[in-house]
């Protein structure tokens, strides 16, 4: 045993060396002749066994802002030696000793493992803006310690996942931390689709703060919403976790796409009785009465004789150019027909279920469209070309039931949240049929409930013990009543026809509280003053206060909300329609 490493060699052995007392340094031996040799070179020399580091293993998700202790191990081979530096992207480095980050240059340096594995720990600090902690485990070959070879593992978008990944081809093995601010999700009193009797409603929000991928526990939240003047709220039900809903906005694609069997002319036409002027006999120009305006558009179909007429679907005759030459009353046809001078035509828009979108994460089937947004059409949801049915004679196993992916998944870093987000291109199918008018247009999609939520925020929540509560008005009577159904009031604010109840020391209650069946007079500004008719006849003082029961103009929700886990700031939207009856009551 001659080579110091129990191999043989013509070297002499290092028993009896004159150096046996004195410590060599990492990555260094001395021989039997007193000499010092670095590992490497004696393994260049004599041969034997590479050293391996395998990998180091650690949490990697994303630290919360308050910071956090994050214990690591290093797996390799008995007697590997290597360095650790971590480098936060402030330029700072960890000091293992004083357990801070520090302007100058220092690391675990040719540390040596006395077992299989080395273990430690790191502590982060609470910060104030998001960070990044670059980690090199680095091989000292000088000790004949190498990493092992190369296993990478790849997201989605084919980029390589750096912390899943072990080995390395150099010596060095980088791993990344990022360290998230903590988040706020905004719960908003909304009105889905803007009803008027809603306009102008004044709200206050809640908010929930909450870190990354940390599970919060039930916080309570309170959040009101007040009418303008001029109109009134009542509650008709109390409100449920499903009337909670979450929005993203999406790009619809340049061009519809048609499904097999679809009827993509089926829709109602964009114009008729539209008059040709001059006959075509040869060629596909087509000259009108008529300047092209919003009476046809490239893609329309053309309909008016048998020859049109019979060509249907994919088949169909459809106008290529319009505007042709400078004259906006010419526009060409996708294939040459004759048609008669003075001959009426149809043009009927494409419409098209399916449509691509910019962005299709988080769009499921069920979710909704907001009305009045871009070109929509009635009052569409996602669903699948299975659902649809078009077309019965068309093999169903052909239709799409779900969302299409159509292109990768991209993963993108907010370089200053350190917040990651994917987008992937996709295809989405409408319940309604859409005009060729929607092509690149901004969307406006919701979807209510837990599940919804989740998949188009990244807020995975539970909410509970809600409660809405009516703010109950009162008023002062103008003049004195005497029998009679008539009451001036000095505020009709808060009042609603038919809903809204009076009671006062000398209302007259023994069959029950009067009803407001009209309010009229009503002044809307500052002064306030209103003309109410009640359902049966009071006799009043002047300025008796009245309380308005039934409606009002503030209701205050309350409940508890879970945040099981966050992502990036979002808002979380209470509708508002979907208890609460409101109405306009100016006269």
């Amino acid at each position: 045993m001659a080579n110091g490493y129990g191999g043989s060699s013509s070297s002499s052995g290092s028993s009896g060396s004159p150096n046996t007392a004195k410590l060599a340094p990492v990555g260094f031996h001395y021989m039997d002749n007193g000499e010092l040799m670095s590992d490497i070179e004696h393994f260049r020399k004599f041969g034997g066994v590479l050293k391996k580091l395998r990998t180091i293993e650690m949490d990697f998700n994303n630290i919360s802002q308050k910071g956090a202790l994050r214990n690591f191990i290093i797996k390799g081979s008995k007697g590997s030696v290597f360095s650790l530096e971590i480098k936060n992207n402030s330029g700072l480095y960890y000091n293992f000793s004083s357990r801070v980050f520090q302007a100058a240059e220092t690391k675990l340096d040719k540390i040596k493992m006395n077992k299989d594995y080395y273990e430690n720990s790191i502590l982060f600090p609470a910060v104030t803006v998001a960070a990044q902690y670059d980690i090199y485990l680095i091989a000292d070959y000088s000790s004949a310690t190498i990493h092992a070879a190369p296993i990478e593992v790849r997201l989605e978008d084919g980029a390589l996942n750096v912390n899943a990944s072990i080995g390395s081809h150099s010596l060095m093995l980088r791993k990344v931390l990022f360290q998230t601010l903590d988040v706020v999700l905004t719960i908003n009193p909304f009105a889905v689709n803007a009803p008027s009797s809603f306009g102008s409603m004044s709200v206050v929000n809640s908010t929930v703060t909450a870190p990354i991928g940390v599970n919060v526990g039930k916080v309570p939240f309170k959040i009101s919403f007040t009418s303008a003047n001029g109109k009134a709220f009542a509650i008709n039900q109390q409100p449920s976790s499903g009337m909670f809903a979450a929005f993203a906005i999406r790009t619809i694609g340049s061009a519809g796409i048609t499904i097999p069997g679809e009827d993509k002319y089926g829709g109602a036409a964009r114009s008729s009785d539209k008059v040709v002027n001059g006959a075509v006999t040869s060629g596909s120009n087509v000259t009108m009465d008529d300047d092209v305006g919003t009476l046809w558009a490239v893609g329309d179909r053309i309909t008016g004789n048998d020859a049109l007429d019979v060509r249907t679907r994919d088949n169909a005759v459809t106008i290529t150019a319009v505007s042709v030459g400078g004259n906006d009353k010419i526009f060409t046809m996708s294939e040459a027909i004759a048609i008669a001078d003075d001959e009426t035509l149809t043009f009927t828009s494409p419409y098209y279920y399916k449509w691509p979108v910019d962005d299709s994460e988080g769009l499921v089937p069920g979710i909704s469209i907001a009305t009045g947004a871009g070109n929509i059409t009635g009052s569409p949801i996602i669903t699948t070309e299975a659902d649809l049915n078009i077309d019965p004679d068309v093999n169903v196993s052909r239709y799409k039931r779900k969302v299409e992916k159509t292109e990768k998944p991209v993963f993108s870093r907010d370089a200053t949240t350190k917040l990651i987000t994917k987008t992937q291109g996709g295809n989405i199918v409408f319940s309604e049929q859409q005009l060729d008018v929607l092509k690149d247009d901004s969307l406006k999609f919701f979807g209510y409930g837990s599940g919804n939520i989740k998949s188009l925020l990244g807020w995975d929540v539970e909410i509970s013990n809600l409660k809405a509560t009516l703010t109950v008005p009162t008023t002062n009577t103008a003049a004195a009543v005497s029998d009679s159904v008539t009451v001036t009031v000095d505020s009709g604010h808060g009042i609603m026809d038919d809903v809204t109840s009076i009671s006062s020391i000398n209302i007259d209650n023994r069959v029950a509280d009067p009803i407001v069946t009209t309010i009229a007079s009503y002044n809307v500004s500052s002064a306030a003053t209103a003309t109410l008719t009640l359902s049966a006849a009071q006799t009043l003082e002047d300025n008796e206060l009245l309380t308005l029961n039934g409606a009002g103009q503030t209701i205050t929700v309350t409940g508890d909300i879970v945040v099981k886990n966050a992502s990036a700031s979002a808002t979380l939207r209470l509708d508002v329609t979907k208890f609460i009856t409101a109405t306009t009551e100016t006269a």
